[in-house]
């Protein structure tokens, strides 16, 4: 009764382990074998328009520009002031 139970308790386990990773599987077959056409189909490559389309797609956001240009004056300051530290042996 108890190897049984044992063998019953291994064919879960691997029930278990194995159904996961067969719906993952279908999952991903399936959104790899759609992904190339949609892909296309969205982009509409062939259209007259679709070199602006993409450059516009590639295109950063105001806000990331804006960011980008307060890090980098930001930076800047910084560096300035750990010169001005190290000239008077503040920073080493």
């Amino acid at each position: 009764m108890l190897f049984l139970n044992f063998k019953l308790l291994v064919a879960l386990h691997r029930f278990v382990d194995y159904v996961p990773l067969i719906v993952d599987m279908e999952l991903v077959q399936g959104i790899y074998r759609d992904l190339g056409t949609v892909l296309r189909k969205s982009f509409r490559f062939s259209d007259a328009n679709a070199a602006e389309r993409c450059s516009e797609f590639l295109r950063e956001s105001d806000e990331v520009r804006e960011r980008r240009e307060y890090l980098r004056q930001r930076k800047r300051r910084l560096a300035s002031a750990i010169e001005e530290l190290t000239e008077f042996g503040f920073w080493t």
